[in-house]
Formats: C-alpha cells, sequence, structure tokens
C-alpha cells in the first residue's frame, strides 16, 4: 500500500490558539484505571486537566500530576472528552460584589536582568521591564494587574483566564516613544496582541509606564495615584479573555472589555455595584445614545465589517458606545437582570474553545503517530515522496475538525444565542425600554 504524509503543521488552522493552550482545572474527579503508552495500568482518579498534563488523585498519596503524551491515545481522548462536557457547564457563582486584592496579597518575584529586560513575576503575570523597579513599586503595578485578573475570574460566565504560555506577558515601557518603536499604536496607552502564535509579541500585553502611572522621580521611579486606570483595565481584559477572542465577533470583545474599563475602581478594588450609576454619569449629556438602525447587522458582523464601522474616531467611538450598550443589556437589563442568555452563550462559546484545543492537541498526537509509523521497518519512503507499506499496516487517522466550515464563522453562528430569534425593532424596543428603566436615554 502507498500513501502520501500529510503536512506537518496546521499552518492557517492553527489561528491564536496553539497545541499548548492551557485548559480549566475542575475539582470533580473521574476514576477508572488508566493506561501509560507501554500498557501499565493503574486505578486513580482524575482531578485536573489543563490539556497538556492531567493531575489524579491515589488514595493515601499527594497528587500525582502525568504529561498526557505518557498515556495512551485512548486515555487521552477520554481526558479531553471529559474536559469538553465540563467546558459549557452553567456557573453557579452569582454575579460579583466588591472584588478587592490588597498590597499585601501581591507575592513578587524578581529573576534578575534578561535579555535586556528587568523581569518580575506575580502568580498570573510575569513582567519584562525597560528599567529596574523597586519591589514596593512593582507591586503597585502588579495589584491593578492581578485584581482585574480575579475580577474576571469571579464573573459567572464559563470563561476563565487561560494563559497563552505559562502566565499572562507584560512588557513595560520607559515612555511613548520606546512603547511605538516596540508596535504599539499610536494615540494608544498600551495595547494587547494576540495574532498568530509565532508573531511578535504574541499574546503580549505592551504598556509604556505613563498609563500605568509609574513617573520618573530624581534617580527613581514612583507611583502616581492619579492616574487612570481605563486603558490598562480596557487592554488586560482582551489578554484576560486570549483563548475567547477568535469564538466571539469584536462588539463581545470590546464591550465586556468596556464594561470592565467602566467598573469603578480604586486601589486594588473594584465596585460592580457602581457600574449602573458609573453608566448613567457616562451617558448623561444633551447627547441621546443612538441604536444602530440595522442592530442584527451590527451583531453579526463579520471582522470585515468592524473594520469599517470604526473607520474614522467618530465612527469607533459609536462603535465602543454600541458594543457597551449591548453588553450592559445583555448582562443586568434583559429578562430577569441575571444574564441568562449572555451566560448560556459563553458556555456555547467555552464548549467550543475547548473543542478547538481538543482538535489541535489531537492533531499533534495524529502528527506523532505518523513519525512512529515512519520508524517502523517495513514502512519505506518512494522516490516520489509516498510511502510503502504492508496491507496489513494501517496508518494513523487524521482527527475529525469541529469547525469543517472554519472557525472564523463559528462567532456568526454562536452570537444567535444572544439574538434569540427577535428582529431588529423587537430588539430595539427591549433595549429603549430596559435603560429608560434604569434611567438612561437611548433611541
Amino acid at each position: 500500500m502507498t500513501l502520501q504524509r500529510p503536512l506537518h503543521a496546521l499552518g492557517a488552522l492553527l489561528l491564536w490558539v496553539g497545541f499548548s493552550a492551557a485548559g480549566p482545572l475542575f475539582a470533580e474527579g473521574l476514576k477508572r484505571h488508566w493506561k501509560s503508552k507501554d500498557n501499565a495500568t493503574r486505578e486513580m482518579v482524575l482531578v485536573a486537566s489543563d490539556g497538556a498534563t492531567a493531575t489524579f488523585r491515589v488514595p493515601g498519596k499527594r497528587p500525582i500530576r502525568i504529561p498526557l503524551t505518557r498515556l495512551a491515545e485512548e486515555d487521552r481522548t477520554i481526558i479531553r472528552d471529559w474536559l469538553l462536557e465540563r467546558a459549557a457547564r452553567p456557573s453557579k457563582r452569582p454575579w460579583p460584589g466588591s472584588v478587592e486584592v490588597t498590597l499585601a496579597e501581591i507575592e513578587i518575584k524578581e529573576l534578575g536582568h534578561k535579555d535586556g529586560w528587568h523581569v518580575y513575576e506575580t502568580p498570573h503575570f510575569r513582567f519584562r521591564s525597560e528599567e529596574k523597579l523597586a519591589i514596593s513599586l512593582m507591586r503597585e503595578v502588579a495589584r491593578t494587574f492581578e485584581a482585574t485578573h480575579r475580577m474576571v475570574s469571579q464573573m459567572p460566565w464559563a470563561l476563565k483566564p487561560r494563559s497563552p504560555g505559562r502566565k499572562f506577558e507584560a512588557e513595560l515601557y520607559r515612555d511613548v516613544s520606546s512603547y511605538q518603536r516596540a508596535g504599539g499604536p499610536p494615540n494608544t496607552g498600551g495595547v494587547y496582541r494576540f495574532g498568530y502564535r509565532d508573531a511578535a509579541h504574541y499574546g503580549k500585553f505592551l504598556v509604556p509606564f505613563e498609563s500605568l502611572g509609574v513617573r520618573k522621580l530624581g534617580g527613581g521611579y514612583r507611583k502616581d495615584d492619579d492616574f487612570s486606570s481605563d486603558t490598562l483595565v480596557h487592554e488586560l481584559t482582551h489578554q484576560l479573555m486570549h483563548f475567547s477572542l477568535f469564538l466571539i465577533p469584536n462588539w463581545v470583545a470590546e464591550g465586556s472589555a468596556e464594561y470592565f474599563e467602566h467598573l469603578p475602581y480604586q486601589a486594588g478594588r473594584f465596585r460592580p455595584d457602581g457600574l449602573g450609576r458609573a453608566l448613567r454619569e457616562r451617558f448623561d449629556g444633551p447627547r441621546p445614545l443612538i441604536l444602530s438602525k440595522d442592530l442584527l447587522g451590527f451583531i453579526r458582523g463579520s471582522d470585515a465589517d468592524w473594520t469599517a464601522a470604526v473607520r474614522s474616531p467618530q465612527a469607533m467611538r459609536h462603535a465602543y458606545e454600541q458594543s457597551l450598550l449591548l453588553f450592559y443589556f445583555f448582562s443586568h437589563l434583559e429578562g430577569n437582570g441575571e444574564g441568562e442568555r449572555l451566560l448560556a452563550y459563553f458556555g456555547r462559546v467555552s464548549r467550543a474553545q475547548q473543542q478547538w484545543t481538543n482538535y489541535l492537541d489531537a492533531w499533534k498526537d495524529y502528527m506523532d503517530a505518523w513519525d512512529d509509523f515512519l520508524q517502523h521497518p517495513e514502512v519505506r519512503r518512494m522516490p516520489d515522496g509516498r510511502y510503502e507499506f504492508p496491507d496489513t499496516m494501517r496508518p494513523p487517522n487524521a482527527p475529525e475538525n469541529p469547525f469543517p466550515d472554519g472557525v472564523a464563522s463559528v462567532a456568526t453562528r454562536l452570537v444567535e444565542e444572544l439574538v434569540a430569534g427577535r428582529n431588529n425593532e423587537q430588539l430595539h424596543a427591549e433595549i429603549r425600554a430596559a435603560y429608560e428603566k434604569v434611567g438612561i436615554e437611548v433611541r
């Protein structure tokens, strides 16, 4: 039998996810006899997995963490199915009240000077700074990062912060010029770069000192408390939602970031209960808020539609405003005010996210299996690039792509959870009436 070997990379299919996506941990266990690649078996309880490793509980012993590559293929599939089944489970958490991270909670590790950067780590972030900063100052800087992480983590939706690497990464630049030379867009105070896995600054948050409230004072730096953290929180939200960004439309990504940006925040403390008042203050003016005439077109819009919608500063302001209004409506004003449709929507996004991660992991297993197959002494490479092997041998089977139409189309399909069959007029009427009840005029 002869066969052409498949390409060794997924290419464009990789998009923003990559093979090593860290997954959420789950407390509920799965007890069975687990098998290793060398066919050894042991009864254990699966209690957690991050997509690359699995943690098992054995009576009378400390938890055991095992790379999935050491398990039999069937058992790796079982773990991925286990993760998928739990990905979209509805959260039982309530919408959070006050969320705070104190300075005393911030654990900072100084990792020294590497490749021109001063490196620091906290429980969830790795910081690279162009200048050496005192640990006390870094603790103040890191508090906003860790507080935003905690705020997003405590939301009742199924999505949890997941870093594209070991930790979320941030690059701190001494001034705006240095920030822009590194790729920071003009007229911005910070930016999150997700893009493709091999792109420069992939999965990193770039920010100049001034956006952190860090200023030069004599021979060192200090934190200025009189600065706005709005941009910082906005971009951090994008970073913390990294693995969801390719499955949600731009208005959901920007609407959620605007949502967190408008949460009252001071010195490590978010106050979600003050968001309604903050929005009334934001939108209290002579200019009424105008919903898009084609609201469904805005909700279902593609990346190209979004690019066209933000073609000028005025158009961009309107698009971000629409996004915030819609996100707050679905979060707190629709139905019983508990965001039931939004939570169901994010549950579907979470499931799709896990499906894609499982597929990428399975594809990597498939390519590894091909490498093993080609090492077999009865497999012979032919001059035309194909391989010859006995009919009694079977090459590995490629995993089935869960999104054969492409992941770009998934965001459009998922958002129908929010539309729920309503037309433009119905949505307009519901949104206007809901905002009128909280004292905000929308037309």
